[in-house]
This record gives C-alpha cells, sequence and structure tokens, in this order.
C-alpha cells in the first residue's frame, strides 16, 4: 500500500496498516537531529504520507523588498520581515477598493512548480497549494482591526471586497486543478485561542457562503478540499464539513477538545494533526510525548478519518529529546 493509498483510504474512512502521518521539522530541529541520529539519513525514516505543491508565486510575501527593509506584496501591501511576517501597511487605506490591484497569475510557467512536485512524489497524495484565501487575503488588503470593524460597520463594502477576492480565487483555482494534484490545500486562518476571530455571526454571514463557493468549484474539478485554520474551529465544524472541507488542519488540543470532535464528526471529515506543539513537544517530557502519540493513534484513527502529526512543525523550542520520541512513536507504528 502506498503513502497515498493509506491518505486516500483515511478521506474514506477506512483503517489502514498504519496510520498515515506527515511530520515537518524546522531546519534548527533538523540540525540537531542530524547530530543526534549521526547521520543526515535518519530522514528517510520519515516517509510523510502527503505533500504540498506550490506554483512560485505563492509566498506570504512576495519577493519586492524595499529600502526600509520592508516587502510589498504582489497586491500592494507592505509587511515586515519577521520570523511570522507582520502587516505594516494594507493597500486599502479606506472602506473601498479603489486603487486595489488584484496580479494577473494566468501564465502557465507559474505552475510549473506544482507539476514538478507531483512528478517528484508519485507514490504520495498532493495538495495544490493556496495560502491565504479569503479571510486572510482581506485582512490583508484592509488590515485587520479595520476589517473587523468594517464587518459591523461598512457591509456592502465587505460584500463588494470578498466577491472581488472570491473572483480572483476562482481565475487561480482554475490554473491550479488543471495541474495533476490529488486536492487543493486552502489556508484561512479563522480561530483564536478560544474562539473564531470573527465570530459565528460573520463567518456564516461573509465567509461561509463564499468558501462554499471556491470549495464546490474544486470538487467539481475532481479534487479534495484541504483546510488549514488554526485555533478554535469546533463551534463551525459541522459548518465546514456542509460546505465540503474533506481534511480539517490542524486538529489543536489546545483550544479544542480533538476527542469530542472525533466523536461527533469523525465519521464526516478526515483530521488532520493532534499533537500538542504548544504544551507537550516543548515542555513535555519524552514519554509524555510517547503517550500523547499513542492516544492519538488509538482514538483518533478508529474508523478511518485521521492523519496524525505534530499541529506545525517541529519548532526550536522542541528539545531534541521530544523531538526523537515524535519521530521513533510514530514512524514506528505497528505493523509499519
Amino acid at each position: 500500500m502506498t503513502r497515498r493509498d493509506r491518505v486516500l483510504k483515511a478521506l474514506a474512512h477506512e483503517e489502514t496498516d498504519i496510520v498515515p502521518y506527515v511530520i515537518l521539522i524546522e531546519p534548527e530541529v533538523d540540525e540537531k537531529l542530524v547530530e543526534y541520529y549521526g547521520d543526515p539519513a535518519y530522514r528517510l525514516r520519515i516517509e510523510n504520507h502527503y505533500v504540498e505543491a506550490a506554483p512560485s508565486f505563492f509566498k506570504a510575501i512576495a519577493p519586492y523588498p524595499q529600502a526600509d527593509g520592508t516587502a510589498l506584496d504582489l497586491f500592494g501591501s507592505r509587511w515586515e520581515i519577521l520570523n511570522i511576517n507582520h502587516l505594516v501597511e494594507p493597500c486599502l487605506k479606506n472602506a473601498s477598493l479603489d486603487g486595489a490591484k488584484f496580479p494577473d497569475l494566468s501564465d502557465d510557467a507559474l505552475y510549473e512548480p506544482i507539476w514538478e512536485t507531483v512528478e517528484a512524489h508519485p507514490d504520495k497524495f498532493t495538495l495544490g497549494r493556496f495560502l491565504m484565501t479569503l479571510f486572510e487575503r482581506s485582512w490583508a488588503l484592509r488590515g485587520m482591526e479595520n476589517l473587523l470593524a468594517d464587518m459591523v460597520t461598512e457591509p456592502e463594502f465587505c460584500d463588494a471586497l470578498y466577491d472581488r477576492i472570491v473572483e480572483w480565487d476562482l481565475h487561480v483555482l482554475e490554473k491550479l486543478c488543471d495541474t495533476p494534484v490529488d486536492g487543493i490545500g486552502f489556508t484561512d486562518d479563522l480561530g483564536s485561542q478560544k474562539s473564531l476571530i470573527m465570530g459565528p455571526r460573520y463567518w456564516k454571514r461573509y465567509l461561509k457562503p463564499r468558501l462554499a463557493e471556491l470549495f464546490a468549484y474544486v470538487k467539481s474539478r475532481g479534487k479534495y478540499v484541504f483546510l488549514h485554520s488554526c485555533g478554535d474551529n469546533s463551534e463551525i465544524m459541522g459548518d465546514l464539513i456542509e460546505i465540503g472541507v474533506d481534511i480539517f488542519n490542524p486538529l489543536q488540543p489546545e483550544p479544542m477538545d480533538i476527542f469530542a470532535l472525533k466523536h461527533l464528526y469523525g465519521d464526516r471529515i478526515t483530521f488532520d494533526g493532534g499533537i500538542s506543539t504548544q504544551a507537550t513537544l516543548p515542555r513535555g517530557t519524552p514519554e509524555d510525548v510517547r503517550r500523547e502519540v499513542d492516544k492519538c493513534l488509538r482514538e483518533l484513527s478508529r474508523g478511518g478519518g485521521y492523519i496524525i502529526g505534530p499541529n506545525k512543525p517541529i519548532m526550536k523550542d522542541v528539545p531534541v529529546q521530544n523531538a526523537v520520541a515524535l519521530i521513533e512513536a510514530i514512524t514506528h507504528q505497528p505493523g509499519n
């Protein structure tokens, strides 16, 4: 059974010989692991089950550096380049689309890296990466505080803004769906640590119908829908299933009761993640890591519909012994 086969079975809610997994590792941790194992070949034991394939332009910040050290993105917003990039000047200064520019990304050459990635990983499930889908793109154009206020006080502007983003998104999705990927990997962080950022009322008013349109197009092209949305998405999980999400990532145990979500929705959606990157990995012991992996494997994989892994790449604050415990526990599943 190939890694792609396991993911497809997870999507069909069938159990497999081992639970499919994805373990991503930050460069600083990779250096420590090479030193620990004494050989960079340790990476060969990590057989990730899906891979993201990105067009050449899909970076959070486009390569337009400015003299002051900031960078402009493709839409004209200005960012400070940090570990997590910070929006310092949105391109839409007022509640108006005047001055907005939506780049033409129709050149087939921009999508050639996706074909190359798919060809390089014939036995893996592949996702065409679509960064900053709707909510993220809107605040990147307008600014987070401005946008949240606009949702309350400027509904006509927000409707026009979201409709314009959807129009642009569909042009990009058409090109992405022309490639041989298995699914489209949308990223659109909606949650905070305690709730939805904009609340369920405004999510349903502005975002749900438009995300439904985007997901329906992807489904019409025979592709799966993968949604990455950090934070607490529990109050809209049923809505996400309703509008077509096949794989939800990351399944974060800090803001959500992941085992309750499995009980409520696990027969209708595939969950991806589950291993704490805020608590267990950086601050637990290797035994804590092994116990958490074991519990997720036992309880979240019942009936299929689960891909295990850390909810973020293993970060530099994770002790190397904990990183090793995670890798060994996931890659040495019984049956592997």
